[in-house]
């Protein structure tokens, strides 16, 4: 009875062990928030901070909001200023795979050699497309997977901004009035 509740300890002790080896590592995020005129495009930069090196084997990331009101542009998106198209050659084609759905984003992808990254800040370019007027929440999960088998996870969600376009008459009324303190400044230096 004695060695069997060793042998049930150890086992337990190993599974917690194991759970543990594979908890993931939380990511610091920093994010920005893109604003917009409605039809141009509204730039969220998240920014994760790095504490140490890491050898990245993959990464996955996923977008969420709500379908009518923003479009994600994957092709102007970049990671550290490159662009999505030479971060894409980067990948597996085997294990990778990406879908882009009226409110949704995925991207799951697994390199073909580690990734040297870190420390220090990792930024995320994302662009969006504002299509209706108001503030649209977006969330967000981003894994990178370490050679070292630890995850490093984050989730979280941001607000991008889409403002209405001006109306034709707002922009007749700020010409009027430049030209009214074009006039004043005019009519002031004649009379000095």
């Amino acid at each position: 009875m004695k060695n069997l509740m060793i042998k049930a300890s150890v086992a337990a002790a190993m599974l917690v062990a194991g759970t543990l080896a594979h908890a993931a590592d939380s990511l610091a995020v920093t994010v920005t928030p893109g604003t917009a005129v409605q039809g141009d495009v509204a730039t969220t930069l998240l920014t994760v901070q790095l504490d140490a090196s890491y050898e990245l084997e993959g990464a996955m990331l996923t977008l969420d909001w709500e379908g009518a009101a923003l479009a994600f542009l994957p092709m102007q998106s970049s990671t550290d200023g490159i662009g999505y198209a030479d971060v894409v050659i980067l990948f597996d084609p085997e294990f990778s795979s990406v879908s882009l759905a009226s409110g949704s984003f995925g991207l799951s992808a697994a390199f073909l050699a580690p990734q040297a990254v870190g420390p220090g800040a990792l930024a995320l370019s994302l662009p969006f497309q504002g299509l209706q007027v108001g503030t649209h929440t977006v969330t967000y999960y981003l894994e990178l997977a370490d050679a070292l088998g630890m995850p490093l996870v984050s989730s979280g969600a941001f607000d991008t901004t889409i403002t209405a376009v001006p109306e034709p008459a707002t922009y007749a009324l700020m010409l009027g009035g430049l030209a009214a303190v074009g006039a004043l400044a005019r009519r002031r230096s004649r009379a000095a």
